[in-house]
């Protein structure tokens, strides 16, 4: 089931809820950062922001094989295929089509990069999902900076109980293949769920494969209704190729091919734990308590057109704490709520670069630097509520520092300071018993990059850049009553300093990025889910929006790779053995990246359509998915230099087959 939870207020009877800062799940509930929010109709109704969550039980039905897949089913969302494949393809939420602009956690433990913000959603099979939580708009007021487009939570699985042990094995398409071994159950207050994963694929096009190797161990602990210490345990690893794009008369000679990327890829592996309390006791307090480590190591090969190549090594490590406790209180027809927390996280990178052939090798010393960046934050929010009404304030304060080594030229070193606070407000009113209205405002802000302020001195980057920061509306009405769900949210977000390229010497082509952009992003999402008699239902999502540049050298103009339109569509049947799912998807035409004047023929529009038949009985469950079923054949991402353009195509028509038995 895709339920909308609309975050941050309850009413009645029910005690307020910080509902946004959402984390994780130690029980049969939507987790909030300090507080917890079972999935019930009456709660969501109860909330003053749009949060989506995906069970996994929807996830299954759906026949999804990555995260990307699952969050193309709601409204506003787009992929971008940037590589060439599939399973690196970045997610566009509210107008940030470069996957850079979003707060993605895992239990948790925040997943982004730390040089750039963007998120590997190749490292988390689906399979060990138990809820995705997303929540769009500007969240800087609980999570801090880079939540200019929203956040994404995922939560991992869980199946307390009676121990079992399950094994699956896929093959499909292209070579595609899964292998999976699944372990999990309860004893006493001791809950364990263990994973082993391996995925592998030939690809469509040459030079498309991919080796994904994964691990997962949880285990919690639960001595009573008050107290709970988890653990998490995760290792990812592979390698993963990348066929790049194709100009227009390329593709239509042949788009499998890859002439001029057929060494390009990415291999690593990323090692990530933590460990969480929480505690919980009669009084109306929650507190809670999370350390995390993450150390990841990767290799990229990026060749071209030209017969050379670039070989980045890097080596990120990163550690956190993070603490919260929270209240609820009633006085009379008064409910109250405050909510606080505090974290602190501290990572370096050690990046070295070098100019090789087309095949990886004679490499050539090009860069190799060091970075350190040392966060901390804290953040405090109340809600007071009075019959139907209820209001929710609250801020947060943030510093983060930069320590840039050059270790080629030491000149280049350089130390940034940023100081950033942001705000949240919103009001909600309960319209009947099963509806309500809500209307926030709320900011948002980016740290700028360590490739914007340092890695290209002297023709690139500028070390005095400034923030990126965002104001966001959003207001919006939603019914939910016993799986009838309607939902309408209209957004408006103002961008200011945005990071703009400017030639200062256009005749050597060299200049700097400076703080003049601004843009604004306004439009419409809408859902609708009917269940429908004998076991039907169907799903209706859709989004219009506006993206343009309001200030800066390209102001007036559309932001590239944002379509004005797209939707989804599903229709289902079900009972308690069989499932049935026919889904299919709309993206309206879009300007190509890079194309910031306009002035290059839009990417053209496209329409697929996927279906998933599902059977289980007893220890056994067989499933099989057909994506792309009509078999169009298009680009989702074109790029352009101004003088050619390259587009990325998409997958033909794929078949996969799984079997999975439970004992």
């Amino acid at each position: 089931m895709v339920c909308t939870l609309l975050a941050a207020a309850v009413a009645g009877p029910v005690a307020a809820q910080d509902a946004q800062k959402l984390l994780e799940n130690y029980g049969t509930v939507v987790t909030v950062y300090g507080q917890r929010i079972p999935v019930e109709e009456k709660q969501i109704l109860n909330t003053t922001a749009g949060v989506t969550v995906i069970t996994r039980e929807a996830i299954q039905k759906m026949g999804a094989t990555t995260i990307q897949q699952v969050l193309e089913n709601l409204p506003g969302v787009v992929l971008h295929n940037i590589t060439g494949n599939p399973v690196e393809s970045s997610v566009d939420l509210r107008g940030f089509p470069d996957g850079t602009s979003m707060a993605v956690f895992l239990d948790g433990v925040r997943l982004n990069d730390i040089q750039d913000n963007s998120v590997r959603w190749d490292l988390i099979p689906i399979e060990d999902v138990e809820r995705i939580e997303i929540y769009p708009g500007a969240s800087g007021p609980l999570y801090g900076g880079g939540a200019l487009a929203g956040v994404v939570n995922i939560v991992t699985r869980r199946d307390p109980g009676i121990p079992r042990l399950d094994l699956k094995g896929e093959a499909g398409s292209f070579g595609a293949r899964e292998a999976r071994t699944h372990a999990s159950g309860s004893f006493g207050p001791w809950e364990f769920y263990a994973t082993a994963t391996q995925r592998h694929a030939k690809g469509w096009r040459e030079n498309d494969g991919y080796r994904l190797d994964d691990g997962l161990v949880r285990l919690s602990y639960t001595p009573d209704s008050s107290n709970q210490l988890a653990l998490l345990v995760k290792y990812s690893g592979g390698a993963i190729s990348d066929p790049g794009s194709l100009t227009a008369q390329e593709m239509a000679q042949n788009p499998r091919q890859d002439p001029y990327n057929r060494y390009d890829g990415t291999r690593g592996r990323e090692y990530l734990a933590s460990l969480r309390y929480a505690f919980t006791p009669a009084s109306g307090w929650t507190f809670s308590a999370q350390a995390y480590g993450r150390k990841q190591e990767r290799d990229t090969l990026t060749t071209g057109r030209y017969g050379s190549g670039f070989l980045g090594s890097d080596q990120e490590d990163l550690q956190g704490l993070l603490a919260d406790a929270s209240r609820t209180w009633k006085r009379g027809p008064w409910s109250f709520a405050v909510s606080g927390g505090a974290d602190l996280s501290s990572g370096t990178v050690n990046a070295d670069g070098f100019y090789t052939d087309i095949y990886g090798q004679n490499k050539r010393p090009a860069s190799r630097n060091d970075l350190s960046q040392h966060n901390s934050g804290a953040y405090l929010q109340g809600d007071l509520g009075w019959g139907s009404l209820h209001l929710v304030v609250g801020a947060r304060s943030d510093r983060s520092a930069y320590g840039y080594s050059d270790l080629f030229s030491a000149r280049n070193d350089r130390e940034r300071v940023f100081r950033e606070s942001t705000w949240r407000s919103g009001l909600l009113w309960h319209t009947g018993t099963w509806s309500s209205l809500f209307l926030t405002y709320s900011e948002g802000y980016r740290i700028p990059s360590v490739v914007e302020l340092f890695a290209y001195p002297g023709f690139y980057s500028n070390p005095g850049l400034r923030s990126t920061r965002a104001g966001d509306w959003e207001g919006g009405w939603r019914y939910l009553k016993e799986g009838w769900r309607f939902s309408v949210t209209g957004f408006r977000m103002h961008m200011t300093d945005e990071v703009v390229y400017v030639l200062t010497h256009p005749k050597l082509f060299i200049g700097e990025n400076m703080n003049v952009g601004r843009s604004t992003r306004k439009g419409v999402e809408a859902e609708a889910h009917l269940p429908l008699p004998a076991g039907f239902a169907f799903h209706l999502t859709g989004c219009y929006q506006e993206s343009e540049v309001t200030a800066g050298p390209y102001a007036g103009h559309r932001l590239p790779m944002v379509p004005r339109g797209s939707g989804s569509a599903g229709f289902s049947w079900s009972n308690p053995d069989l499932s049935v799912e026919l889904y299919g998807h709309w993206v309206g035409p879009q300007p190509l990246d890079n194309d910031l004047l306009n002035q290059r023929p839009d990417l053209p529009g496209y329409s697929t359509l996927d279906l998933s038949v599902r059977y289980a009985f007893r220890a056994v469950t067989v499933q099989g998915t057909v994506t792309n079923l009509l078999d169009r054949r298009f680009a989702n991402r074109g790029i352009t230099n101004g003088a050619t353009d390259y587009f990325t195509p998409a997958y033909p028509q794929a078949v996969r087959f799984s079997f999975m038995w439970s004992f």
